[in-house]
């Protein structure tokens, strides 16, 4: 590898790095950069003979990065962030804001925060582009390499060194089960609890699924034959059968809305789900991202009452 004299580099094709290895892809950098993809192929073998590296190679399951990529990846979006906080406006301007933010949530996030958000973004921002998307188990692999901008989890989830973790709200469990339900007229006991089958939904990251080890740390026995990891359509499931399903409350509300259920309080006290907002450091400084964290802190704050 030859040494690389950062005064023939220019910087415009640092950008065009960072944006080809986020989305692995010619064609889309190149609608992001607003350059045609013949532009964008030129100045992506400029890179490659800045860096004497492949940079991106072609797979069968599409452009992945070279090893020298993934090493310059969270590097070059740090600095990148950094010189768009020294070169940007004294003052961020929301209605002039443009741009992507990559943002993953939980479904409990999507449900409670990200229609509100867009109505938001809509009035305040109507320029901004947003792409949501699902936490999956790579997510934080993902914020450390500049792929997503930021993201909304559990304490479990977000636990790694060097990621910037804060609270944003906490919801709590309740139990939903159809209004015909011999259990449903009167306050839930754990004798009854544990009478009737259960519908356990569990997530696709056990992490975000504490509420089986709860029940059984308490000692109490819940029976069931099925399980899902298809939250959203869980109670569908629960307003035809005498299954009960412990959820957090913000999904047992939209159940409420979308079913013939009725929501208990847990027999036992089986503790809160707090959430957090999930970033990486190289995006604290930024405008943008300082103004959208704040916004939904506060549209966390003025969410609907559990």
């Amino acid at each position: 590898m030859h040494d690389i004299d950062i005064t023939d580099l220019d910087l415009n094709l640092l950008r065009v790095l960072h944006v080809l290895l986020e989305e692995r892809s010619v064609s889309r950098a190149a609608e992001r950069l607003h350059l045609s993809q013949s532009a964008t192929s030129h100045a992506l073998s400029r890179l490659r003979r800045y860096f004497d590296d492949p940079l991106l190679t072609r797979t069968a399951g599409g452009m992945q990065p070279t090893s020298r990529a993934e090493f310059l990846a969270p590097a070059l979006a740090r600095a990148l962030n950094e010189i768009a906080s020294m070169t940007g406006p004294e003052s961020f301007v929301p209605e002039r804001a443009e741009g992507l933010l990559r943002i993953t949530v939980l479904p409990i996030a999507a449900m409670v925060l990200v229609p509100r958000l867009f109505e938001r973004l809509g009035i305040v921002a109507p320029h901004l582009r947003i792409d949501c998307r699902q936490w999956t188990a790579d997510t934080l692999d993902q914020i450390e390499t500049g792929r997503i901008d930021l993201a909304i989890g559990t304490r479990v989830q977000s636990e790694r060194e060097g990621i910037c973790v804060e609270p944003l709200f906490t919801d709590r469990y309740v139990c939903v089960m159809r209004r015909g339900h011999p259990a449903a007229s009167r306050p839930l006991t754990q004798a009854e609890f544990e009478k009737w089958p259960h519908l356990y939904g569990d997530s696709a990251i056990p992490q975000i699924g504490p509420i089986n080890t709860v029940m059984e740390t308490l000692g109490v026995r819940r029976s069931s034959l099925y399980s899902t990891q298809h939250l959203l359509t869980a109670h569908l499931a629960v307003e035809r059968t005498d299954m009960i399903i412990t959820v957090a409350r913000t999904v047992a509300e939209f159940f409420a809305r979308s079913a013939d259920v009725v929501l208990r309080d847990p027999p036992v006290e089986v503790g809160e789900l707090p959430l957090y907002l999930v970033w990486h450091p190289r995006t604290m400084a930024n405008p943008l991202h300082e103004w959208f964290r704040d916004m939904l802190h506060g549209l966390a704050e003025t969410r609907p009452s559990a």
